[in-house]
């Protein structure tokens, strides 16, 4: 997250040869601008516009996958809270900013008291909400999820959701430092694909990113990506 995206398009267009400079005096220098808006890009095939494209279009691959893996400890940096939601309510589809879900959902807290509740079946849930001839007197911190509802204990609960927006090529990357690779190689894997000629090439970095996907995910990769193969 202390990454610029403008270190990252550096990097990719290292890769993709883009940067401009006749001799290496020139190409070195051309890339010290790199990590800066002036750098100048010339193949009109991977532009500066389309190279920052992919990055995004990478980085949201990724945060989905963080966000959709409830155990991954990188998921803190996309939650937020719903708005207050009643029994029987649909499951929100936006936290309480706007931003859209994605993703596992994860604590369902009280909204008064923050008291975390814990999911039980269905039908307890409901003798428990409806305590006929005040069966139960202590009170109970309890939800069960039924379909794309909610039924819950409580007067409201509120949700521990993780959400994003695919926000504009400015300032720095969302995803941690050790990601860049992970972003480097996605793009890569995006802007080779659009040329017959360089297929194998798209072929390595996408292989490399979904390589990061999967352990982003729990996943062992069934074999690390080798070059040229």
């Amino acid at each position: 997250m202390a990454t610029t995206y403008e270190l990252v398009r550096a990097r990719v267009g290292t890769q993709l040869n883009v940067q401009a400079g006749a001799t290496s005096t020139e190409a070195d220098y051309n890339y010290s601008l790199s990590a800066t808006t002036n750098a100048v890009y010339f193949d009109p095939r991977f532009t500066k516009s389309v190279i920052a494209d992919a990055i995004l279009d990478t980085e949201a691959q990724l945060i989905e996958a963080i966000c959709y893996t409830g155990s991954n400890p990188e998921r803190a940096a996309f939650v937020e809270l719903t708005a207050s939601v009643a029994s029987g309510a649909s499951i929100p589809l936006v936290g309480a900013s706007g931003a859209k879900i994605i993703g596992a959902l994860g604590a369902v807290i009280d909204a008064t008291s923050s008291i975390v509740c814990s999911p039980r079946e269905l039908s307890v849930v409901r003798m428990r909400a409806n305590n006929e001839n005040s069966m139960f007197q202590a009170a109970a911190y309890i939800y069960a999820l039924d379909g794309s509802k909610i039924y819950h204990s409580r007067t409201n609960v509120k949700i521990d959701v993780a959400t994003f927006t695919r926000g504009t090529f400015t300032g720095n990357i969302k995803v941690q430092d050790h990601q860049v690779g992970a972003l480097v190689d996605g793009a890569l894997g995006m802007l080779f694909a659009k040329e017959e000629a360089y297929i194998t090439a798209a072929q390595y970095h996408n292989g490399r990113f979904a390589a990061y996907i999967q352990m982003i995910m729990g996943v062992q990769p069934i074999a690390q990506p080798v070059a040229g193969n």
